[in-house]
């Protein structure tokens, strides 16, 4: 078995918090993959993140590889809160340069009350220009009782070299009433590939319902369309998930999903796809 984790990916990390008196604190964070069955660590030795910051009551930065501001907004409206990302779309929908992660990341965080404002930039690191490559995004979260919004917007100029440009804007909610959680969102994806404008849409929707502390169940829809090498292409997901909690840091989880697709997304003529999983979860 070769798995670098299902739920919830695989991962070993180190964090730390030195106060520095008046309200203001250091911080660490790093944080790698590996595969579960061999053992095998990432690419990049902290690929999953890799920040130093300082925060106080006005907030927090953060800086080097980490979530980008979009992803972080997106989780407080998906469904599975951004669990099985192997199979949801959104961990490759949502912008970063790899992962939904940016490198090189200068992020603000600030909590006001219910609201949550985010910013960031990211530096394109291109030598004789201060354009090419750069990010600039803003999101905010507004939570209040059962209901929460959000939206996120980004510019990402050149992202994959001279005459790629993109912009992402999404947004969404979710609303929990008792054991009930509905949640859904949205991203409009508009990248210019020198001179060839695409915009791929990823809609969702999905209900989860805690039938126990112990016993959960989601289920949520997603859809991903757009248009490849001038063609248009769709693909749909629906995912059930079930999870059942002997801990607070251990649980049994299984998913079923049914994938469709048309258009240019139809691979080797495979219209659609059946997936079954189960895995236990530890978190130490």
């Amino acid at each position: 078995m070769n798995s670098t984790g299902l739920y919830n990916s695989n991962r070993l990390g180190f964090r730390g918090v030195e106060y520095l008196g008046g309200g203001l604190k250091a911080r660490f964070s790093l944080e790698s993959g590996f595969s579960g069955g061999t053992a095998a660590g990432a690419s990049e030795l902290f690929g999953r993140q890799a920040t130093v910051g300082l925060g106080g009551s006005w907030g927090a930065i953060d800086i080097g590889r980490q979530l980008s501001v979009s992803a972080k907004t997106i989780s407080g409206y998906d469904p599975f809160s951004l669990k099985y990302l192997s199979i949801i779309p959104l961990a490759r929908e949502t912008i970063g340069k790899s992962s939904a992660r940016f490198n090189n990341d200068v992020q603000y965080t600030g909590k006001f009350g219910n609201f949550t404002t985010r910013a960031e930039y990211v530096p394109g690191e291109v030598a004789g220009s201060t354009k090419t490559g750069t990010a600039l995004a803003t999101g905010g979260t507004y939570a209040a009782g059962p209901f929460s919004v959000g939206a996120a917007f980004t510019k990402w100029d050149d992202f994959g070299g001279i005459g790629f440009d993109r912009t992402q804007a999404t947004i969404g909610a979710a609303y929990t009433i008792g054991a009930t959680r509905i949640a859904g969102g949205y991203i409009d994806d508009k990248i210019n590939t020198s001179g060839t404008d695409t915009t791929p849409k990823n809609t969702w929707i999905g209900v989860a319902y805690n039938f126990t502390p112990a016993i959960a169940l989601t289920g949520a829809y997603y859809r991903t369309k757009g248009r490849l090498a001038n063609l248009p292409r769709e693909k749909n997901l629906l995912i059930v998930g079930a999870t059942y909690a002997f801990s607070k840091r251990t649980n049994l989880h299984v998913e079923i999903d049914k994938n469709r697709f048309s258009g240019a997304a139809i691979v080797n003529g495979q219209t659609s796809q059946t997936g079954i999983a189960r895995g236990l979860n530890h978190t130490f």
